[in-house]
């Protein structure tokens, strides 16, 4: 019996393999989406989307986040509906970037289509603002991520603290610590992945101005609701926290 060169069997798999490959959809051969020219002009983010696919994609959502040279903080983050872009066009995005927020260093892209599952819900949890050190009062985060928004501005040269400390005493998240001249501003986002539900306060030392806002991401959807046509939390935020330090050393917390 004549016997089939070993070679003959490796040619053969390696066409079928190929055949295979091209029956693939766009999808599974390469991304979808190509960024392209993103700058900052005129405190607005503008770039253009290409669809680097072959077929069209509908309904195209991008969320674009501004990030630090190691991606480690987030400076700013938004959100724009493309609609539409078909094989081979280009969506325009435009996006009012952060007044305070410090220029990008690094993007990152996350895109959502027609075809992909509901889009994660985000409710507001707890705002807080305050002008001086101390504490706020205790406050329930639930399990799950968890972003917290806040703001800085400096009243003097120094440096402020703001820190997110658990029941124990101890600090499970610095939210932010630089030290700033007077009149400095700043912004940004920190993420707390929690493991479970649990109490948590600020601990403050500001020789400024700030406020932190709590967001819970990917929040069921059943715990929103439409207001105006647009997608708002279904529960009461707390109202503002206001917390002073006095000269006699009193920490004065307000609402």
């Amino acid at each position: 019996m004549q016997r089939t060169p070993r070679i003959v069997f490796i040619a053969l798999a390696f066409v079928g393999a190929l055949l295979l490959f091209a029956k693939l959809p766009a999808a599974a051969q390469e991304k979808a989406f190509a960024p392209q020219e993103f700058n900052l002009v005129d405190n607005y983010l503008e770039g253009n989307i290409m669809n680097v696919s072959n077929t069209v994609q509908k309904d195209v959502v991008v969320t674009v986040k501004s990030l630090s040279r190691y991606g480690q903080t987030t400076y700013w983050q938004g959100t724009a509906r493309l609609g539409d872009i078909e094989p081979g066009a280009v969506g325009f995005v435009r996006l009012r970037y952060g007044i305070n927020a410090p220029a990008p260093e690094k993007l990152s892209f996350d895109f959502k289509t027609a075809k992909d599952a509901q889009p994660p819900q985000r409710k507001a949890l707890f705002g807080f603002k305050g002008d001086g050190q101390g504490y706020s009062e205790w406050f329930t985060l639930p399990a799950g991520v968890i972003s917290l928004e806040y703001t800085y501005t400096a009243s003097w040269n120094g440096t402020a603290q703001i820190g997110l400390e658990n029941r124990q005493g101890k600090l499970v998240k610095v939210i932010f610590d630089e030290t700033l001249a007077e009149n400095a501003t700043r912004e940004g986002i920190k993420t707390l992945k929690a493991a479970e539900s649990a109490s948590y306060r600020l601990n403050v030392v500001s020789p400024g101005s700030w406020t932190v806002d709590i967001f819970q991401e990917n929040a069921p959807a059943e715990e929103t609701k439409a207001v105006n046509g647009t997608s708002e939390e279904a529960a009461t935020r707390p109202a503002p926290i206001k917390i002073r330090q006095e000269d006699s050393g009193v920490t004065v917390i307000t609402h």
